[in-house]
């Protein structure tokens, strides 16, 4: 009973960390930029026609970013008008398959177009603490404080996203949320966890293919029953009606519509980058070499303890298809650190499950510290930056 107090407290504290310094980032981006939150935005006059926009929308820049569409999903989610509010979807079919996101905000804004902006920042605040609650609670089933469990909602791809409004804190929190449960033998609610964070975050799709061939393999061995991989099939199922969906709405499925090219030969584009961040730390500008040596230092950790880890061989399986995915990633990813860090978010996410998985806590610092000062300074730098 005790030790069950004791490890709630833990939990309790490890989530109350979250929401206070995730707070103070939000109210002091909030503070330094008129309490105005289509800050977190990003619209851009490319897409947007100032005359007809919903009052309150601030334009700030030429070309904006992704919340910007994120935004206007979620005054009308499921649209037919690539034109509307006076915004323009550069891309609808690719847009609208990350569709939960913007429900949420929808839903969180009671329908009021005006509330949206914030709603957009609500949503993605509650979805990191719960984020925080869902690491510390699978650190705790690893024999491990809960409060290593820290380091996954402050891998620093996490603060970015929920930056610029964009769904990828939302889409972290319910795939380690579904993980937790995973792990916990809840399978259908595991399950149903992961369709929802599909369809926040397509690329969650390649952990549910790899938990589904997994648990077919261990089904075809007699090592579990037929029930648990019908059960795991169901994310796989919540895409492709989506995607379907969409098809039906637009005409193209949102593979084929995805603008540019996001792959390319292997390390080719990681490498130019990291060639130009050497240049740049000559320059006195290093943090974005400390950037990429740390994610590079990250996946080496995973790699080291690959083997000895006692995560479900399925996330072991999903860690190789995003490692092999990063390797391919063009340069229209390896560009910036808004990108890159999204874009092997889950790579790095289910990395650090992965040394949990371990239940070496001497490792534990090793990942939490360079983990927690990049954040700290990203936290800085995007307090004023668009």
């Amino acid at each position: 009973m005790l030790e069950r107090i004791r490890g709630n407290t833990s939990v309790v504290a490890a989530v109350a960390i979250t929401a206070v310094l995730y707070g103070a980032v939000i109210a002091g981006r909030l503070a330094y930029h008129n309490w105005d939150p289509a800050f977190f935005i990003v619209a851009g006059h490319a897409f947007c026609d100032e005359s007809s926009t919903p009052l309150g929308l601030t334009i700030f820049t030429r070309y904006g970013y992704d919340g910007l569409f994120y935004y206007r999903l979620a005054l009308d989610p499921l649209t037919n008008e690539r034109i509307e509010y006076g915004i323009t979807i550069d891309n609808p079919a690719y847009r609208q398959q990350r569709i939960l996101y913007p429900v949420l905000a929808r839903i969180a804004a009671l329908g009021a177009n005006s509330w949206v902006p914030w709603s957009m920042i609500m949503v993605n605040y509650l979805a990191v603490c719960g984020l925080a609650f869902s690491a510390a609670r699978f650190a705790e089933l690893f024999a491990m404080p809960a409060i290593y469990g820290l380091v996954i909602p402050f891998f620093p791809g996490v603060l970015l996203g929920l930056d610029r409004d964009l769904a990828d804190p939302l889409a972290i929190s319910l795939m380690v949320f579904s993980l937790y449960l995973l792990h916990s033998r809840r399978i259908t609610f595991a399950a149903c966890m992961l369709a929802l964070a599909v369809l926040t975050r397509e690329t969650v799709i390649l952990l549910a293919a790899a938990l589904f061939l997994h648990s077919g393999w261990r089904a075809l061995r007699r090592q579990s029953s037929w029930t648990e991989s019908v059960r795991l099939a169901i994310p796989l199922a919540a895409y492709a009606a989506w995607q379907l969906w969409i098809f039906a709405r637009w005409g193209i499925f949102p593979a084929a519509a995805a603008s540019g090219s996001v792959l390319g030969f292997p390390l080719d584009a990681a490498g130019i980058l990291l060639i130009e961040a050497l240049h740049s730390a000559l320059g006195l500008h290093p943090f974005l070499l400390v950037e990429l040596l740390f994610l590079g230092a990250m996946v080496l950790l995973a790699a080291i303890v690959f083997i000895r880890s006692a995560v479900d061989p399925g996330v072991k399986l999903a860690w190789l298809l995003y490692l092999a995915l990063a390797a391919f990633l063009s340069r229209a990813v390896w560009v910036e650190d808004w990108v890159f860090m999204r874009g092997c978010e889950e790579l790095i996410v289910l990395g650090f499950m992965i040394v949990i998985g371990v239940r070496a806590r001497r490792l534990m610092p090793i990942v939490i510290a360079p983990t927690l000062a990049i954040w700290l300074a990203l936290a800085a730098r995007t307090r004023i930056a668009q």
